[in-house]
Parts: structure tokens; C-alpha cells; sequence
């Protein structure tokens, strides 16, 4: 990544800002970081006497290296499962962000190499850049349980905690369910992201059995977080600390973050946790603001309406 107008000393030629490294990657946290390093490079460069000049911007060359073509949204894709949205609903493309100058590349990254400052990718290109920030996420580990090792097993046994193909597989299991059969729903255990999103799944299915298999239950299995809307919050950190060192402004050493998770209970009600964080330079950690924060009194149809209004909100600040 680097300013697209050069400058005497630099090397010729754009190098790339590269926002995914191996398959591990939450893809909303690196598009919408994508999406901020091109905003934030027209809005912070710094102008004559170090003032922020827009006009003045010489921008990036953004990178995004994604393997998926569309991204789909695990929030929400519980009511995908409930029947009260289609997998289409949650199911969004990339190239909003074309509109904002960010070089979509459909791979994936297999490994780095620092002194050469290059990414080498599944297809075999390296892919050169100034700044390389790494999203490695998270991923199944299936090692931890023998009998869903193999992807016949993983076919059989739908977990769904990735929404996509499985979140479709899970729902038409539920529908072909008889009536008085027992659904079981495994908690992996910590760390996972969206802590409560277990159990606002077994809120929706229950609603859902309530209404078409009375007979039927569920069965939670408890092994035991970070949430899309903290990812969100992080990327806008990474990003303005980012182009302050490109620009060579001070980095904001103190940021504050917020985190709200909703979770559906029923297809019209649902609560809704808050927390307000704070960066603890001795402890090196976003810790909780005291005071600060707080959850539903009760469920609610207003809830529903924020939630759902909730992640209109972060898809089109990730994506558009």
C-alpha cells in the first residue's frame, strides 16, 4: 500500500495494500478496512503546515484478496434457518467497493515473506506491499472432533456456523424434521465469535417448532467473545493507525470502541447487550469502561426493528 502520485525515492510502480493473508479471514473486516484506508487516505493526508487537505490527497493503492465471490452474513442467518429470511437476504457482493478505488483479487494467500515484502498467493503471484495489515480470523477445528474430521461427515452433520451453503443444508434439515424429533445444537467451545449466537438460534428454531412441529425440541450441548460489530470497530482503528503512519501524523494512542449484540428470541422480538472499551496502554488491552454500557430490560418488536436496522447498517458500512 502507498500513495499513488510518486515521490522522489520511491520505488516505481504501485505496491498494493493486502488485507488478507490464508484462509482464515472474517472477509467484512477486510473489506470494510479496504473501504476506510481509501476514505481515510483522501480525508487525513496531511496538507501545507500539516493540515488535513482532501483536495490534496494522493491516495492508495488498495488491495483486497478474497477467496469467496459474495459475502454472507452470519448475522442474521439465523432467521434464515427460522424461515423468516432467504439465504439471498444476507447474501451481498464486493464490488461496492470498486466504487471506492479498492482492487478486488479472488485468491487466497499461502504465505508472507517479510524481507521482500511480498504475499504469495494460492495461484502462485506474489503480491508485492508498503503495508500489509493480516486478518488471519478464525476456522473450524475439526481435529478436536474425530467424527466430523472428514468432509462426508461435515455434509452429514450440518453445523452451520459459517453461513453459507450449510446455513441452506440446516434449514431444509429442519423443515424434512418430524414432527417430535430432537434437535441438538453443539456450543463450540470458546473462543468463537458471537457469543450469544447459539442461543438466539435456539430461540428462533423454537419459535419455528412452536408454530409447525409442536412435538419437536431442541437440545443444547454447552462446551463452555468477538462480534461482527466489534470486527467493524477494530478495522476503523487498524485503518486510521495505518494512514497515520503513511502520513506521518500522530497515531491516536487512546482509541474507544463500542460493541452492541442483538439476538433474536422470536421472529418479531428481540434483546440486545452493549459495552463501551477503552485501550489500556499498561495492560495492552481494550478494556471495559465501568458505568458504561448495558442490556435490554426485555424482549421486544422495537428490539427487532434496531437489530434489524443494526446490520443494514454495518453491511452497507462494510461493503457499500
Amino acid at each position: 500500500m502507498r500513495p499513488s502520485s510518486h515521490h522522489h525515492g520511491a520505488r516505481p510502480g504501485p505496491r498494493p495494500f493486502l488485507r488478507r493473508a490464508s484462509g482464515r479471514l472474517q472477509p467484512a473486516s477486510g473489506a470494510h478496512l479496504g473501504r476506510l484506508l481509501r476514505r481515510l487516505s483522501r480525508n487525513r493526508w496531511p496538507g501545507p503546515k500539516g493540515r488535513a487537505s482532501p483536495g490534496r490527497a494522493p491516495g492508495l493503492d488498495v488491495t483486497l484478496v478474497e477467496r469467496n465471490a459474495r459475502f454472507v452474513s452470519c448475522p442474521i442467518s439465523n432467521l434464515v434457518l427460522a424461515g423468516v429470511k432467504d439465504i439471498d437476504d444476507i447474501t451481498l457482493s464486493y464490488d461496492g467497493l470498486k466504487a471506492h478505488g479498492v482492487r478486488l483479487v479472488r485468491d487466497e494467500a499461502l504465505a508472507i515473506d517479510p524481507d521482500r515484502r511480498q504475499v504469495r498467493l494460492a495461484n502462485g503471484d506474489p503480491l508485492p506491499w508498503d503495508r500489509l495489515i493480516v486478518a488471519p480470523g478464525i476456522d473450524f477445528l475439526y481435529d478436536r472432533l474425530p467424527g466430523l474430521a472428514s468432509t462426508e461427515a461435515q455434509a452429514r452433520v450440518p453445523h452451520a456456523w459459517k453461513a453459507g451453503p450449510q446455513t441452506v443444508a440446516l434449514r431444509r434439515r429442519l423443515q424434512d424434521l418430524r414432527n417430535g424429533g430432537t434437535f441438538v445444537i453443539s456450543v463450540p467451545a470458546m473462543p468463537y465469535r458471537c457469543p450469544p449466537g447459539p442461543f438466539e438460534r435456539a430461540s428462533l428454531i423454537a419459535e419455528y417448532f412452536k408454530r409447525h412441529k409442536p412435538r419437536s425440541k431442541i437440545l443444547i450441548l454447552d462446551a463452555n467473545p468477538k462480534s461482527g460489530f466489534m470486527a467493524n470497530n477494530h478495522a476503523k482503528v487498524a485503518a486510521d493507525a495505518v494512514i497515520a503512519r503513511l502520513a506521518g501524523i500522530p497515531v491516536n494512542e487512546s482509541p474507544i470502541i463500542a460493541n452492541t449484540c442483538y439476538s433474536f428470541v422470536s421472529a418479531r422480538e428481540a434483546l440486545h447487550v452493549a459495552s463501551v472499551h477503552k485501550f489500556d496502554a499498561k495492560e495492552q488491552i481494550l478494556a471495559s469502561v465501568e458505568g458504561a454500557g448495558g442490556l435490554s430490560e426485555s424482549r421486544n418488536a422495537l428490539e427487532a426493528d434496531y437489530a434489524l436496522a443494526w446490520a443494514r447498517n454495518i453491511w452497507s458500512d462494510t461493503l457499500k
